[in-house]
Formats: structure tokens, sequence, C-alpha cells
């Protein structure tokens, strides 16, 4: 469960929510397609890596970033309803549960996972910012699968999603990755397009998929600890269908 990096090193990881220390991430959806109102899906927040090997000596303490969550049940969640009951929350705890993460038999870059009738279903949220200067994403937190991604314009189907789609053409960090590239030719799921830029193809179970660039880009995280920390040349995919 990595998201690969430019130039690899520690791993970071730890998002906090009442105490508790958690791995995390999650997906989008019409090329997409999932539901009406979607959260960016952010796959495997916790495979996050820096930019530079982060020294370590006796003198210096480990580093780590913490990022509190957003559960969905909670006051501060969008998709909050004080009206569910104990049994409409213990089912959507259930629907939850039920995703899984497994390779796909069509296509060796492609993936395969039940998709949750809602993504107000994913269990707990996070936000982080893209690109410099930073676009914030609202993003579902999922560890099952090894690819970052949210989707980017321009987008030819991408659906509406709570916070702004993030413009690829508006940040000054952005990159796109050569097929030639390390961080293209050691990802599993890889694939080239005519211009030999680096593509990611991601396909459920139900039939929807999601085609975008794999690509460089600085991810900003505000902390509990540190304030506002920015990795800066993160892979992630940027999906645009």
């Amino acid at each position: 469960m990595y998201a690969w990096h430019a130039e690899s090193s520690a791993k970071i990881g730890r998002l906090l929510h009442n105490g508790n220390d958690i791995f995390s991430r999650k997906q989008p959806g019409n090329c997409f397609g999932i539901s009406q109102v979607i959260i960016p899906l952010i796959h495997c927040l916790c495979g996050l890596l820096w930019s530079s090997v982060v020294s370590t000596s006796s003198k210096t303490p480990s580093r780590r970033f913490v990022a509190k969550l957003i559960h969905r049940d909670s006051i501060f969640s969008p998709y909050y309803n004080p009206d569910h009951s104990i049994y409409g929350r213990a089912e959507l705890a259930r629907t939850s549960s039920t995703a899984r993460f497994a390779e796909s038999s069509l296509m060796t870059y492609d993936y395969q996972a039940e998709v949750l009738a809602e993504l107000s279903s994913s269990l707990f949220m996070a936000r982080i910012s893209f690109g410099e200067p930073p676009v914030p994403q609202l993003v579902a937190v999922d560890t099952a699968s090894t690819l970052l991604w949210i989707q980017c314009l321009p987008c030819s189907k991408c659906l509406y999603q709570l916070e702004p789609i993030f413009d690829l053409a508006k940040s000054s960090t952005y990159k796109n990755i050569p097929c030639n590239f390390p961080e293209c030719t050691d990802f599993p799921i890889h694939h080239c397009d005519r211009l030999n830029n680096c593509m990611f193809s991601v396909i459920y179970m139900d039939g929807t998929n999601s085609h975008g660039f794999l690509s460089l880009e600085q991810v900003t995280i505000a902390t509990s600890n540190d304030g506002l920390t920015s990795i800066p040349r993160t892979v992630f995919g940027c999906a645009n269908c």
C-alpha cells in the first residue's frame, strides 16, 4: 500500500481522530460515476512519501505528520444527519465494511473493488490541499489501495463535488510524469499515451472507471502539531477520463 514518490524516502502517515492514529485514504466517479454529490477519492494517504530523506540521529527526533480526520457522523461532516437512527448508522457502517480491493484479471494495470453505493458511507474524511497555490480537497479515507488520486480539470466527465475540482493549469508545481521515469516504470498500474505521458486506469466491479495522468504535485496537510506542512513532488493520479 504505497503511493510512489519522486525521491523515495521515509513514509508519512498517522492521521488523528479522537486520539487514535489511523492510516488512511479513497475514490472519484461518471467516468468515475457513483453518486450525485461526490467527494474526490484519495487513495492511500498513508502511503505518501517525503520528497527527500529525513535525517535521523540521536539528536534529531523522528518526525510525523498528524492531521485531523472528520468522522462521517460528526457535526463537522457535510454528510452529518441529526435525524439518523442508531439502525441507520449501523447500516452505513455495514455498507462501508463491504468494500474489498482485488487485482483485476482483465488488465495488469487495473484494479477492481466493490464501489460503495454512496460516498457518504465512507467512515472518515480529511481535508488536504494540492498544488501551489494550495487547492483544498475534502477526501474520503481509504487504506485499501495503492494510488492517491483526485478529480482534475480539464475533465470530460467529472461529477459534482463539494470542493472545487483541482485545475492543474493553475498550479505552479504540477508536472506530468514521462513514461520512462522511475516513478512510472516502478508503478504497478501504469501505461502510456501517444505523447509518452504516464497514465493510470482504475476499473471497479460495477463497471465504473477512472483514467488520467500519473503526476507529481505538492500536497499540503494542516497538521495538529506543525501547522501547514507541504510534501513536494508527491506522485498522484490526476483523474480526468
